[in-house]
Order: C-alpha cells, then sequence, then structure tokens
C-alpha cells in the first residue's frame, strides 16, 4: 500500500519539487510571511507548496526513535498524506545513518491554518528536541498562497492530548 501510495505522489508532484537541498539557506528565525511561488530553503528545513499541497523536507533520523510530527493541529485543516525517507549516504542500507524526510500535506480550509511540527520521541513522554510553528494562507480555492515558520522554545510546545 505505501509503495503504491509513493507511485501515486511521484505522478501528482514533479520530481523537481520532491527533492530539496536542507544544507543551508535562509536563517530560519525570520518568521516574516513567506510566498509559495518558489522553494523556501532554510537553515534546517526545506518548504514546497504547490496548489494545497505542502511539502516539508528535513533531516531526521529515525532509528534514534526520533521523528517529525504534526502535533497542535485539527484534522478537518490539515490531511497528512505521505511521509518518505532517503538516505543521506549512496548505501541506503547502513542501518543508523541519517536520512532526510519528506513530510507532504494537504490543507483543507481556506484562509490561515496552523500546526506544530516538531522532532520528537512519540514514546516514553513524548520528549521533544526542536519544534516549528507554522501558519499556512490559503485562498478560495484553498490554494496555498504563502505561509509563516518561527522555531519554539520548549516551553511554547503544549501538545493537544
Amino acid at each position: 500500500m505505501k509503495l503504491k501510495c509513493l507511485m501515486f505522489l511521484s505522478l501528482l508532484l514533479p520530481a523537481s519539487e520532491v527533492t530539496a537541498d536542507v544544507s543551508g539557506g535562509k536563517d530560519v528565525s525570520d518568521s516574516s510571511p513567506r510566498s509559495c511561488q518558489q522553494e523556501d530553503v532554510r537553515q534546517e528545513l526545506a518548504v514546497k507548496c504547490q496548489d494545497s499541497t505542502f511539502q516539508i523536507t528535513v533531516r531526521t533520523n529515525p532509528s534514534t526513535g526520533f521523528d517529525w510530527y504534526f502535533i497542535n493541529y485539527s484534522p478537518e485543516q490539515i490531511q497528512p498524506l505521505d511521509a518518505q525517507y532517503r538516505s543521506v549516504y549512496d548505501d541506503p542500507e547502513i542501518v543508523g545513518a541519517p536520512s532526510t524526510g519528506i513530510y507532504t500535506s494537504k490543507v483543507l480550509k481556506t484562509g490561515t491554518v496552523s500546526f506544530d511540527f516538531c522532532y520528537m520521541r512519540n514514546w516514553e513522554g513524548g520528549e521533544v528536541s526542536r519544534c516549528y510553528r507554522f501558519e499556512l494562507i490559503s485562498d478560495e480555492a484553498m490554494n496555498i498562497t504563502g505561509y509563516t515558520l518561527k522555531p519554539l522554545e520548549k516551553a511554547d510546545i503544549r501538545q493537544k492530548k
């Protein structure tokens, strides 16, 4: 089923929209509004929007127990679609190697939608390593027209139960 989903998404999104350089770029602490007209590569992550779909590309290492999760969001507003992982090394069989995670989701509501995207353990008390607050802005046709992004301090992260 996952392979079918990956194949389906590869048909919907051009290859240039699925790949991103997450090694450098702008300072992520700048939380000014961003346009979805071009890929936004920040210090740690890259964001790409197309119509009502958005992708966040970021380094991850799920073998440590940490992974990126959408938290503090409404399922009536955002629908996570897929998560893909690509090894940062030529040999994808290296156990415990870091990878690039590509998280694809869709906006289901017009206007402003917010969520937190956190690198955390989803078990053992939900230890959070780092977290970003996103606000996506979409028009009447639910096309994402812009977004803001800001890093959160651990004290500001409150998970909805």
